[in-house]
């Protein structure tokens, strides 16, 4: 978890650039891409790669039976976003990039608030879903409801 930074980051995407990946080391998908290939050793060749390791989900309670990294992605009316979760017995770990936000956020949440307001964040609540991904309220808009989607397999880091 230590050698994920922003500085890491930034200097991953200059070596593995793509037209497809851009250039802004603030994308979600660079993030998560960036995550994927440092925690689970994956040499992924591109996005649509990224994007068939992930299977929808009913819902959030799908997480509370997940130990160790998980890898989601979301999407509703409004945007997509990619983003990670480092998975304890009583805590999880967001860490993600969300365009535009200079910074990679690693922050921690106890496991059953956070997957409790992710729920009611995916069913369009802006107050929760401003907490769950640590963004002010007065930046997040009006969402619907919201697909979510996963990727998780056991690690060993």
């Amino acid at each position: 978890m230590d050698r994920l930074t922003w500085d890491n980051l930034c200097d991953w995407l200059k070596a593995n650039s793509t037209e497809e990946l851009g250039t802004d080391p603030s994308s979600c998908w660079v993030g998560a891409y960036y995550v994927i290939s440092n925690v689970e050793n994956y040499c992924l060749e591109s996005l649509g790669q990224l994007d068939k390791l992930y299977i929808i989900q009913q819902d959030e309670t799908v997480l509370k039976e997940k130990h160790g990294w998980v890898h989601c992605f979301i999407e509703n009316n409004n945007e997509m976003h990619y983003f990670s979760l480092l998975i304890g017995k009583a805590h999880l770990v967001l860490v993600q990039t969300y365009g535009g936000r200079k910074g990679l956020t690693k922050k921690s949440f106890f496991k059953e608030e956070w997957i409790c307001s992710f729920g009611k964040a995916l069913k369009g609540d802006r107050q929760s879903y401003s907490f769950c991904f640590n963004l002010p309220y007065d930046k997040v808009d009006e969402i619907g409801l919201t697909k979510l989607y996963i990727f998780h397999r056991e690690t060993t880091k």
